[in-house]
């Protein structure tokens, strides 16, 4: 139970300190843009619609997308020949828990 929670606060910790670090870059690169510009305007519309999904969505669209038949890994696998499972099922580990 102590290593559970210990993976559940390292992980929350560990995708905080990269949504600063990857919110920072975004913010400092949007500073040279116009106010009104489609490049922010851009990034605006999209961070409203991300912020609003988490939870049960998120999860899906993760699986959907990266599962054992999701729409990308079937697409690696039958067009470039990429297994991304042929070392084990990341995405179900910690560094795949990361990505979403």
């Amino acid at each position: 139970m102590l290593e559970a929670f210990w993976n559940s606060a390292w992980l929350s910790a560990l995708t905080a300190v990269l949504g600063v670090i990857l919110g920072a870059i975004i913010c400092y690169a949007l500073i040279g843009t116009t106010p009104d510009g489609p490049f922010r305007n851009a990034i605006n519309a999209i961070s409203g619609v991300l912020a609003q999904f988490a939870g049960v969505p998120l999860a899906f669209a993760y699986i959907a997308t990266m599962g054992l038949n999701g729409v990308v890994t079937v697409f690696l696998k039958d067009s470039l020949g990429i297994d991304i499972y042929s070392s084990g099922t990341w995405p179900y580990e910690m560094p795949g828990l990361i990505l979403p």
